[in-house]
C-alpha cells in the first residue's frame, strides 16, 4: 500500500526505450494506481482484462489505454478469442489435479446424462468430468468437482446431486469451496444440478452465494439421456453463465 515505493520498484524494471505494456488487472488498487501513473509518465500502453461475469455477453474483453498525441489517452477494446484450455485454467490456480471421470456411485448416472446433454451444445468448447484437486499450495482440503465446462475463456463448475434433499447444503459448500479465491477463483461460474424441487428458501440461500440451481424433475436413473424438457432446462442454465453466440439458446 506504499504507492511511492511501488512506483519506484516498477520504474527500476523499465529501462529507457523499452517497449512495455503494463497490465492493470491484478494487484491491489494502490498497485494499479502506481502502475498506471508510470504508464502515463513513460508513454506506455496499459491494459485491463475484463473477465467478471456481470456484463451482458460475458465475453473476455481486453481494454487498451494508449497515449494519444494530445497528451490524453485513447481507449480501445476488443473481445478475446478462446485462449485457454481447462488444463491451463486449472494449473493457473492449483498445483495438481487428477481426472477421475464419472462417479461409480449412483450419482454417476446423472453425471453421464448431464455430460451427454452438454457435449452436444455447439458453443461449449470443452467438458471435463470428475476432477479432483489434489495439491493446492499447502491447502489441506482435497476438492472434488463433478464437471467443469468451458466456453471461450470462461469456466463453470457444476455440482451434480441425485440424492435426497439433505444433500443440498453439502453441494452448496462444495461449490463455494471449489470457486473460492484459493481454489478456482471467484470468476468461475457456479451451477448446481439437482433432481428434486429446490424451493424458495433454498433459492434465497443459493442466490446469496451466486449459485445457479437447475432442477431436473424428469430424471430417471435407468435412462440413457435426460428428457427433452430437462435438457432444455440444463442448457438454458449453462447459457446464463457462459458466453455463446445466441443468447436465445435453449
Amino acid at each position: 500500500y506504499d504507492l511511492p515505493a511501488i512506483h519506484a520498484q516498477l520504474a527500476e524494471q523499465m529501462r529507457p526505450g523499452d517497449d512495455v505494456v503494463i497490465n492493470l488487472t491484478g494487484g491491489t488498487k494502490v498497485m494499479s494506481l502506481a502502475a498506471f501513473a508510470l504508464a502515463v509518465e513513460r508513454g506506455a500502453t496499459a491494459v485491463y482484462l475484463r473477465t467478471e461475469g456481470g456484463h451482458r455477453d460475458r465475453q473476455s474483453v481486453l481494454y487498451r489505454y494508449v497515449p494519444g498525441k494530445d497528451g490524453g489517452l485513447d481507449i480501445r477494446h476488443e473481445p478475446l478469442p478462446p485462449l485457454i484450455t481447462l488444463r491451463d485454467y486449472l494449473l493457473a490456480h492449483v498445483e495438481a489435479y487428477e481426472e477421475r471421470g464419472f462417479s461409480r456411485a449412483s450419482g454417476g448416472a446423472l453425471e453421464r446424462q448431464v455430460y451427454r446433454t452438454l457435449r452436444d451444445v455447439p458453443w461449449i468448447d470443452e467438458l471435463l468430468p470428475g476432477v479432483c484437486i489434489t495439491h493446492n499450495h499447502g491447502a489441506g482440503t482435497q476438492v472434488e468437482i463433478d464437471l467443469l465446462v468451458r466456453a471461450g475463456n470462461q469456466v463453470v463448475v457444476i455440482e451434480v446431486k441425485s440424492g435426497g434433499r439433505n444433500s443440498g447444503k453439502d453441494a452448496l459448500d462444495q461449490l463455494t469451496t471449489a470457486t473460492a479465491r484459493e481454489y478456482l477463483g471467484t470468476y468461475a461460474g457456479r451451477l448446481l444440478v439437482v433432481t428434486y424441487s429446490w424451493g424458495p428458501t433454498r433459492e434465497t440461500t443459493s442466490r446469496r452465494f451466486d449459485i445457479r440451481v437447475v432442477s431436473l424433475r424428469d430424471y430417471r436413473e435407468d435412462r440413457e439421456a435426460l428428457s427433452k424438457r430437462d435438457a432444455r432446462r440444463l442448457r438454458r442454465a449453462v447459457a446464463e453463465l457462459l458466453p455463446h453466440p445466441d443468447r436465445r439458446e435453449t
